[in-house]
């Protein structure tokens, strides 16, 4: 099963504005071609990385899913979904973090 929590905003947009000021190919053609691969890593189960052609970014979920794992303790002992559905509509996100940046706007 597949659920989506949040919406995760790497920046990419951002991080390649400046290759839209110079009459390259549209950003748009740029990311169309990008396809992210998601890995965890071994060593720490709150971290995952996204690679892509871009660079790499990391991804710390530790407060979303202590936020999770907490609203599923307390109910288990409420029998409500009344502790879990306050936890899922609160706002704690993953945290971004831009490890490489490989894109050149002169080498597209």
């Amino acid at each position: 099963m597949l659920a989506v929590y949040e919406t995760i905003d790497l920046g990419l947009v951002h991080l390649n504005s400046h290759a839209a000021d110079r009459e390259f190919e549209p950003i748009s053609d740029l990311l169309s071609g990008n396809h992210p691969v998601l890995f965890a890593d071994t060593g720490r189960d709150n971290t995952i990385y996204i690679y892509h052609a871009f660079g790499v970014h990391a991804l710390y979920v530790g407060d979303v899913l202590r936020s999770i794992v907490d609203a599923l303790s307390a109910d288990e002992e409420d029998e409500s979904s009344s502790a879990l559905h306050g936890a899922l509509s609160k706002s704690t996100e993953s945290t971004v973090f831009n490890l490489l940046s490989t894109f050149s706007a002169e080498r597209r």
